[in-house]
């Protein structure tokens, strides 16, 4: 096997973090819908909702899937605070993943949406 390829093996193996980094997404994103990690190796995904007063209609709770699976969970009770959530997961390469508000009103809750990749 040449030099070559076993420097391209281990750099499509490389764990998560080496060479990659954090980028905002939050314009290329929106809540409900789903999206395929295309990169060739696993990322991470950060989502944060808007920051609310909890009376308000509003996302109380925050999950992320992977292939239909819930792998994050976030949610708060209200009490008229201002509340914003939070869900990181990570996907692996040629999943699928999606963020949903869960347990309240979810018009246009997302934030910020970072994924390290």
């Amino acid at each position: 096997m040449s030099q070559r390829a076993v420097t391209n093996i281990v750099a499509g193996n490389a764990s998560i973090g080496i060479n990659q980094q954090w980028r905002d997404v939050t314009s290329q994103r929106q809540g409900g819908v789903t999206y395929t990690n295309k990169t060739g190796r696993p990322i991470a995904v950060f989502v944060r909702t808007k920051t609310k007063l909890a009376e308000e209609p509003a996302a109380l709770g925050i999950g992320g899937s992977v292939d239909g699976i819930q792998v994050a969970f976030n949610g708060s009770d209200y009490g008229g605070l201002k509340i914003s959530l939070s869900v990181n997961f990570i996907v692996p390469a040629g999943a699928n993943y999606v963020v949903n508000a869960l347990l309240g009103h979810a018009d246009n809750f997302v934030s910020s949406w970072v994924e390290l990749r």
